[in-house]
């Protein structure tokens, strides 16, 4: 039985969050409210193709390549750029997306049901009643939100409006897969 739960709880409460996310992000207006638009796209896609060979994360300034054969003058070029900018971190795609496809969806469907198996695993080692238990498993979503988005805040300077919306999604998305996963632990 407790097999059961565990897979009815990852499932559902995975399609659950899932489903949160596809609405906050396609139909809700604040995601595309934290998106701010480069002056020139084209210029700066250019500079971005002209400099960046493969796909992969980018920083300016790199100084995690920096070892013994670098130079001071372009160590301290590289902290002068860190303390006065303009500093970023960048996922980049040099060939783009391509055709928008299944594939993105099916995987994040996929990472949210492995994401509800360990949240009901979790809450069916309690004996707790269902309002705690609704309570865990929107815990689990803040907790996510504390530990994998606000270092990316902390460390990489992305903007309070981008976190807060990432980790409001967190909340609500795991507090209404609580709703359900807490009535399948019974």
């Amino acid at each position: 039985m407790t097999k059961k739960k565990l897979i009815r709880g990852a499932v559902i409460g995975g399609v659950i969050v899932f489903l949160w996310c596809l609405v906050s992000w396609m139909v809700l207006p604040w995601h595309s409210t934290v998106f701010n638009s480069f002056t020139d796209e084209e210029s700066v896609a250019n500079a971005i193709r002209n400099n960046a060979p493969v796909s992969g994360v980018y920083l300016l300034p790199n100084t995690y390549k920096y070892d013994a054969s670098t130079s001071t003058s372009e160590m301290e070029k590289g902290m002068m750029m860190m303390q006065n900018g303009p500093t970023m971190f960048a996922s980049v795609q040099v060939n783009g997306m391509g055709h928008k496809t299944a594939r993105p969806f099916i995987v994040s469907l996929i990472i949210q049901i492995i994401g509800a198996g360990i949240v009901t695993w979790m809450v069916l080692q309690t004996r707790s009643n269902y309002r705690k238990r609704v309570w865990l498993v929107t815990l689990y979503g803040i907790a996510i939100g504390i530990l994998g988005i606000l270092p990316a805040w902390n460390w990489w300077g992305l903007s309070p409006s981008y976190i807060f919306s990432i980790f409001f999604d967190l909340v609500v998305g795991w507090f209404l897969a609580g709703l359900a996963i807490a009535k399948i632990c019974k």
